[in-house]
C-alpha cells in the first residue's frame, strides 16, 4: 500500500504515523488487539534538496532486505519532507515510478509533505490531506497529552494554552 500526505507544518502528520507504527508491534504490542498484525518496521528517510535517486533507492533496498514472512514484518518508506526531494536539482523522485509500480511493489510506502506534490509523483500512492486542527481538536490534544505525561493532575492551564496556541496559528 502507498500513501501520500501533505498539511501545514505542524498538523501531525509525522506523529499520526509513528502513533501507528508504535501500535502495530505484533507479538510486542502492549495491545490485545494489534497482537494479531504483523509488526510494522519503519523505513526513514528525510528528504532534502541535496539528496539523490540512489539515496531514496538504498533505502527500498533495506526495507526490501527484510526476511518479511520469518519476522513477521511488513516493512513501510516513509520519506519525510517529501516535498523537498521534488524540488531538488537531482530529481531524486524520478526513481518512485519505477518503485511504486504494483508488480514491483515489494514493502509498503508514506511520503510527507508541507505542500502538495506533482501529480505525476501522486498517482502511484493514496493522497490524504491533514487539515489544520481545529480549537476542540487542540484543547483535546493538549488535555490528552498533559494527562498522559501527569496522571491524575489537573489540567487547568492546558485549555488557556490550547487556545492560545489556536490563535497565534490563525495569525
Amino acid at each position: 500500500s502507498t500513501q501520500s500526505t501533505w498539511g501545514k507544518p505542524g498538523c501531525s502528520k509525522t506523529l499520526a504515523l509513528n502513533i501507528l507504527a508504535s501500535h502495530f508491534k505484533g507479538s510486542h504490542s502492549t495491545s490485545k488487539f494489534f497482537k494479531d498484525f504483523d509488526e510494522v518496521v519503519l523505513y526513514t528517510f528525510q528528504g532534502s534538496l541535496s539528496c539523490s535517486s540512489a539515496d531514496v533507492e538504498k533505502v527500498f533496498i533495506r526495507a526490501r532486505s527484510v526476511d518479511r514472512k520469518a519476522e513477521k514484518i511488513i516493512p513501510v518508506v516513509v520519506i519525510d519532507e517529501i516535498g523537498l526531494c521534488e524540488l531538488s536539482p537531482h530529481n531524486p523522485l524520478k526513481v518512485l515510478h519505477k518503485l511504486l509500480e504494483i508488480e514491483a511493489l515489494e514493502v509498503g510506502f508514506v511520503g510527507i509533505s508541507n505542500w502538495r506534490l506533482d501529480a505525476a509523483k501522486m498517482n502511484r500512492t493514496l493522497y490524504l490531506t491533514r487539515l489544520p486542527p481545529d480549537e476542540e481538536e487542540i484543547k483535546l490534544t493538549a488535555k490528552e497529552m498533559y494527562n498522559k505525561i501527569n496522571p491524575g493532575k489537573q489540567e487547568i492551564m492546558m485549555e488557556k494554552i490550547a487556545l492560545a496556541y489556536s490563535e497565534f496559528q490563525k495569525e
